[in-house]
């Protein structure tokens, strides 16, 4: 293998200095992504200026941003002190090389100091603060690297000499799944116990002690919850989807100990995917996730505790996009909302809204993304249009047309997840092959997809896999139909599941299909299962299958593209991270020496310090010039 950087290569060309120069202003487009405000002195931004992406400070709005850490890895969470706390900073995450063991810091905004206060080696998820700034909740598998248990600590113990001796244990998980530690008001904390995309629930901690009492859902059906938040001692306000098939907003009463709908999906037939509520105020702003499109609706708070449904007035945002993270903010002046908000031709930036007397103001914006000396009115928007796969069953997909006359080449891109969506999102590289290079990019969201209800998100559980598949096939089927696109120049690229999806597409349709890039992906559902890290494995064997159970385990090796490999006869590129805990790089060699035997072209990239995908700037920028010179090849020349 040949070395360059922190990248290993195989099979791959030098980049070519003419590509290398126009693509640079597309990589140096940057997005600005909202990590909440810090007390009364502005608020904090997450971009990158160098290898990766850091925390800054913006103090007012289009002010300059102040880097305040500069760690060599990316700054992967941030949760910034509230109102009351005695020191004004902040709460990081962070790992090493994209091993995903995160490990949580407090950065004093005073001193410029981190203080960690976990155990530095295991894997820790959902820092949260309390509503007195005075605890932290958080969860990690540090007891037996495979359960996350959930702790509590002092504030006042993060600047101790081993803060995590002081930390408690508050829940013990005797089964896998993720704890997601939520809303932490007086002794409660709500926590979300993750297993799978349809089999999620909420309880309620006592901190000093009792039984857990489970919230939702309430009946012995399997359902999901999300964006729980806790309403004083009212009660808790949540997203459900027990006994419907959208995420609908709900309230759980302390006093009844039973949950009623506050929105039904026959009003808005799509999932929450934010719940924001501010007692002082009186509001409640809620988020749905519409057709891959977010749309924030506002109400009153104090009307939950009514028998009626809850009235909701749309909120203005400003563009038409996908929200980052949002918060409600509140002092004695009012209250504000802020968001960033992203669209498929606009880099993230985060915006302010004023709250008062009903009425939400016309948005502030505080940020402007760079685009890299680009002109943003060239960038492609996203068509958002629906197909019918081989059953009927409509597929949503979003296409990046390039503004050019006769046929033109197509990438297909499924999403990882599996249960992943697309959503109208800026991507330089997407706007550089589509710009620059003349290529169609159509981002599908086929069965199994999130974002389309639980019905549809469990169309490809199990022994369903290869329906997914089937519905590349159809979309194949559809440009066909397109005049304005060339069915005999199609390649096809994803990342992670949509690796798996790349490789599974060369498998039934190398005769359709011309080439594929691979990231990240799945080769053998069978030896995935077995080298996924320890905390993943349970729970992906809820939605893929159990390799143990040996019909099943037939079945996926059926399934599994390793199995399959001779039938791919296109070129591949095959893109790994050397220290993916999810995806481990067994699965990139095993398939590259099987296909290398079909006498193909096969290009071979590993990152030896990443992990699932590529996040420093050094290494995605090799990455992209790779890609553009691959489709160069096997795709505008083909």
């Amino acid at each position: 293998m040949e070395t360059r950087g922190n990248i290993l290569v195989e099979g791959v060309p030098q980049p070519d200095p003419k590509v290398q120069e126009r693509i640079t202003a597309y990589q140096n487009t940057r997005n600005c992504s909202f990590k909440g405000f810090l007390q009364d002195d502005g608020l904090l931004i997450g971009t990158r200026f160098a290898n990766s992406a850091q925390i800054h400070h913006v103090k007012f709005p289009m002010g300059a941003r102040k880097q305040i850490t500069f760690f060599d890895e990316p700054v992967k969470s941030c949760n910034p002190s509230p109102r009351g706390c005695s020191h004004k900073g902040f709460i990081h995450g962070g790992d090493k090389g994209g091993d995903e063991k995160i490990q949580f810091s407090f950065y004093d905004m005073a001193t410029g100091k981190s203080h960690m206060f976990t155990d530095g080696k295991s894997m820790h998820q959902a820092a949260v603060w309390s509503e007195d700034a005075c605890k932290i909740a958080y969860s990690g598998n540090q007891r037996n690297g495979t359960n996350f248990d959930v702790y509590i600590t002092d504030f006042s113990a993060v600047f101790s000499s081993d803060p995590t001796a002081q930390a408690k244990r508050v829940y013990t998980a005797e089964e896998p799944g993720y704890h997601w530690t939520s809303s932490f008001v007086g002794s409660q904390l709500l926590v979300r116990k993750y297993v799978g995309i349809k089999n999620s629930t909420y309880m309620l901690l006592d901190c000093e002690g009792g039984d857990p009492i489970k919230i939702a859902p309430q009946g012995s059906e399997e359902a999901a919850v999300a964006c729980g938040d806790i309403y004083k001692s009212n009660g808790v306000i949540y997203a459900s989807n027990e006994g419907t098939n959208f995420m609908t907003l709900r309230f759980y009463d302390f006093k009844t100990f039973k949950s009623r709908e506050l929105v039904p999906e026959s009003q808005i037939p799509w999932d929450i995917e934010d719940i924001l509520i501010d007692d002082k105020s009186d509001l409640i702003v809620v988020g749905y996730n519409v057709d891959g499109c977010s749309t924030l609706y506002f109400g009153k708070l104090s009307a939950v505790l009514e028998e009626s449904q809850l009235a909701l007035t749309p909120v203005n945002t400003g563009l038409n996009g996908v929200l980052g993270k949002v918060e409600l903010d509140s002092n004695d002046q009012g209250c504000r909302l802020g968001y960033a908000i992203i669209t498929a031709e606009s880099a993230m930036d985060v915006y302010v809204k004023n709250f008062s007397d009903g009425v939400f103001s016309e948005a502030v914006r505080w940020t402007e993304a760079e685009v890299g000396g680009l002109n943003p009115e060239t960038f492609i928007p996203s068509s958002l249009i629906h197909y019918k796969s081989f059953d009927g069953l409509e597929i949503g997909a979003f296409v990046y047309r390039p503004k050019k006359e006769g046929k033109v080449p197509v990438i297909i891109h499924p999403h990882g997840g599996p249960e992943g969506q697309h959503r109208p999102m800026f991507s330089p590289t997407i706007q550089f092959l589509v710009c620059e290079l003349g290529i169609c990019v159509i981002d599908p969201n086929v069965r199994g997809s999130d974002g389309y209800g639980k019905v549809f998100v469990d169309l490809d559980t199990g022994k369903l896999r290869e329906d997914s598949v089937k519905d590349i096939g159809a979309l194949l089927d559809w440009i066909d139909g397109d005049a304005g696109l060339d069915s005999s120049r199609i390649g096809v690229w994803g990342g992670s599941y949509g690796g798996y999806m790349v490789l599974a597409s060369l498998v039934h349709y190398s005769d359709r299909l011309c080439c594929g890039i691979d990231m990240v992906g799945i080769s053998n559902f069978v030896t995935f299962l077995e080298n996924t890290a320890d905390y993943r494995r349970d729970l992906r064997r809820v939605k893929y299958g159990d390799e143990r159970d040996p019909s099943m385990r037939e079945f996926l090796m059926n399934v599994s593209p390793l199995t399959h490999a001779h039938k791919i006869s296109k070129p591949l590129f095959i893109v790994q991270g050397a220290n993916d805990p999810r995806v481990p790089l067994s699965e990139a060699e095993q398939i590259r020496d099987k296909v290398r035997n079909n006498q193909v072209d096969v290009w071979y990239m590993v990152a030896k310090d990443e992990g699932h995908g590529f996040a420093k700037k050094a290494n995605v920028d090799q990455y992209q010039l790779a890609l553009v010179a691959f489709w160069q090849k096997h795709l505008l020349s083909s």
